[in-house]
């Protein structure tokens, strides 16, 4: 929950995503042919409508619009209101199709990119703070929390890992929840052994003792 508080209220305002929010929408939808479709983050916002946002590493054109769309288009029904959804592309892609043609209307998706934000500068800068024993401002945190989707000469893994590491020694709240975020996003990208390593990194914090003992 501290991961989604902090993307809800920190990390989307960092992407320009700047709304007031209520509560955190489900994720799951079920319907009556029993097939469960999965969504990243949801959240209700003061004007009545749900923002919605889907992380990709891949982009597969058309295929993606469609599974956005029968996310979108099953919510809405569930809760009977308008939703926007934002897909955060990761890596190296920087120009996706958006729009979806579905006969008398058109879907559409607001897509955002985080190949021009460098991972490799983001840690040379706070390693730098860190030397220098400056503390890291929420901007530092909102922004360590991402590198794992940006560009970058590490493996994503690696990423996930100096990031946590970086964030590690400090005892702000912000570092805390940026290391919940970390591996809330670690959980969806990584497989299963790397997860496992990202736990390794993290078993000194407080998050990480309640993964150990989980």
């Amino acid at each position: 929950k501290m991961g989604f508080d902090y993307f809800r209220n920190t990390i989307l305002k960092t992407l320009g995503i700047d709304y007031q929010y209520e509560e955190i929408g489900p994720t799951e939808l079920v319907e009556l042919t029993i097939q469960s479709l999965y969504m990243d983050f949801t959240f209700l916002t003061t004007g009545g409508f749900y923002i919605h946002t889907e992380f990709q590493t891949t982009d597969k054109k058309e295929a993606d619009l469609r599974r956005f769309h029968a996310y979108d288009a099953v919510y809405s029904n569930k809760t009977g209101k308008k939703v926007i959804t934002y897909v955060i592309y990761s890596g190296g892609i920087t120009n996706v199709k958006s729009e979806l043609d579905c006969g008398l209307y058109t879907y559409r998706v607001q897509p955002i990119y985080l190949k021009n934000k460098n991972a490799d500068e983001v840690f040379r800068k706070l390693k730098q703070k860190q030397d220098n024993g400056e503390a890291f401002t929420e901007d530092d945190y909102s922004a360590l929390s991402l590198t794992p989707l940006m560009s970058g000469k590490m493996s994503r893994k690696d990423m996930f890992k100096e990031a946590i590491r970086l964030a590690k020694p400090n005892i702000e709240l912000s570092a805390e929840k940026a290391t919940a975020m970390l591996y809330t996003l670690a959980d969806k990208f990584l497989d299963r052994a790397e997860l496992d390593e990202i736990k390794e990194v993290m078993r000194m914090t407080r998050l990480g003792q309640m993964l150990m003992d989980g």
